[in-house]
């Protein structure tokens, strides 16, 4: 089948909402520009080319031969530092309702404590990804493996690990 044009494309994403700190790209980034495609096996180029973003984006497409195309399904992100892990913002939230403003700097100092912790893309079961900081990579990997070891299995190897790390992984394989 060599030669043949492959119906995968997968297209980089910047996000231009002119954010100037990282942990401003809390999820509600809403202008995007396509930076660059990639088609095929090349998607592993698209993943590397989104980590060097500040917040950038990889979106795949699929067109088979016979149809309409299908998607973007969003398959990887990157947002360099700064900002709440995804597991932190959902603890923060349920236990901190009111913000206790510091007189000196005008900020909430919980809400700054847990600022700076959102760590890389990270893969977690269910084929899912969230941002997850070390620490709560390493109490919910513990988890997992206490977990599956209390089932007699072995923890899967590939879970609550760095998604671009697991991708380069996939790409040398190939």
């Amino acid at each position: 089948m060599s030669g043949a044009v492959s119906p995968w494309r997968y297209e980089v994403w910047r996000c231009d909402c002119g954010y100037n700190l990282p942990e401003e790209h809390d999820g509600s980034c809403g202008i995007w520009v396509r930076v660059n495609t990639f088609s095929g096996g090349e998607w592993i180029q698209a993943y590397e080319a989104a980590a060097e973003l500040p917040h950038g984006r990889v979106g795949s497409f699929y067109q088979p031969e016979d149809g309409p195309e299908k998607g973007p399904v969003l398959v990887y992100e990157h947002v360099a530092g700064g900002g709440l892990c995804a597991g932190c913002w959902r603890a923060h939230q349920n236990t901190h309702t009111q913000h206790e403003l510091d007189e000196n700097t005008g900020m909430c100092g919980p809400c700054a404590a847990v600022q700076g912790r959102r760590g890389p893309l990270t893969r977690i079961p269910g084929g899912m990804k969230e941002f997850m900081c070390e620490p709560c990579r390493i109490q919910w990997r513990a988890m997992h493996e206490r977990a599956r070891r209390s089932l007699g299995q072995d923890p899967d190897p590939r879970l609550y690990r760095d998604a671009l790390t697991t991708a380069r992984e996939d790409a040398q394989q190939l």
